[in-house]
């Protein structure tokens, strides 16, 4: 069995260019109109902040598992469960990665933005 193949076989890459297609436009469908939502909540501030941060949560992790289905190709009828469960992982790893990065990013730039007085008042605080 050469790569290819087995790629084909775990569901990596599709049997035809039509379902290819067809899968990509769904999954470019579905992830803007998870990413649309999320932005429409957060710009409206129609919810409480537990609450939107509930809502933002669940529409993330079906972001997640949006984008895993339609364009890493990780469903459960294709792919065997040791080798699903290898690439969950490595997804998970890298979407933390960016996440934690991010968010330590956008911290320390916050701190570094303000004016000396409050930079002063944040550093004696911290």
């Amino acid at each position: 069995m050469n790569n290819q193949d087995y790629m084909r076989e775990i569901g990596v890459l599709p049997d035809g260019p039509k379902e290819s297609v067809r899968g990509y436009l769904i999954g470019l469908l579905l992830s803007l109109a998870l990413s649309f939502g999320a932005y429409a909540f957060a710009v409206r501030h129609a919810l409480s902040r537990s609450e939107l941060m509930g809502l933002l949560i669940v529409l993330a992790l079906s972001q997640f598992f949006v984008q895993s289905a339609y364009f890493l190709h990780i469903r459960r009828e294709t792919v065997p469960g040791r080798d699903r469960l290898f690439a969950y992982c490595s997804f998970s790893i890298i979407v933390a990665i960016v996440v934690v990065g991010s968010l330590w990013v956008m911290t320390h730039l916050n701190a570094r933005m303000m004016n000396p007085e409050e930079q002063m008042e944040y550093m004696e605080m911290h």
